[in-house]
């Protein structure tokens, strides 16, 4: 079952709220684009919100990597990024897997590397890299099906900011 097709129902259970949220705001928008937008801005938000605070930084990196990773205007990205950070919360774990499973189907290993770049670099927008954000970007990892030594190559471009390397 295609990812979308999870969500498509009329009803919206708590686990759709955000693709639900982002169909409404972006009507106009492909399932395609929607799934995409969807996961990486909902992977985007679970890291920034793993410490259960996204900070000031950390939502300003979030507008960065969606620049980044979509074509979308700077009212669009605002947008999209209010919306996902109000569903952190409540997708902290919860869909990781689906919105990994999605990006499986569309995107290939480079781009799954630069997201996981991305990742870390919101998790490293405070200055610090907590354990628990680098196994949050860890769990993501292995649910993008990357090897382990892509996973370490992006976590070592925030070394400096690990906080277990910290002393």
């Amino acid at each position: 079952m295609s990812f979308w097709k999870m969500f498509s129902k009329s009803q919206v259970d708590s686990k759709s709220t955000l693709e639900h949220n982002l169909k409404l705001e972006f009507p106009d928008f492909s399932d395609e684009r929607l799934i995409k937008l969807a996961s990486i801005s909902g992977l985007l938000s679970v890291v920034a919100f793993t410490d259960l605070i996204i900070t000031e930084n950390e939502k300003a990196a979030i507008k960065d990597a969606l620049k980044e990773w979509t074509n979308l205007t700077q009212e669009e990205i605002d947008a999209v990024s209010e919306i996902s950070q109000k569903h952190a919360k409540e997708l902290i774990d919860l869909e990781n897997h689906l919105y990994a499973n999605s990006l499986n189907e569309i995107m290939n290993q480079d781009e799954k590397y630069y997201l996981i770049e991305s990742l870390f670099d919101i998790a490293a927008s405070d200055n610090s890299v907590s354990n628990q954000e680098s196994e949050q970007i860890r769990s993501i990892s292995i649910n993008l099906k990357l090897p382990r030594n892509l996973f370490l190559a992006a976590r070592a471009k925030v070394s400096e900011r690990l906080d277990v390397l910290k002393s």
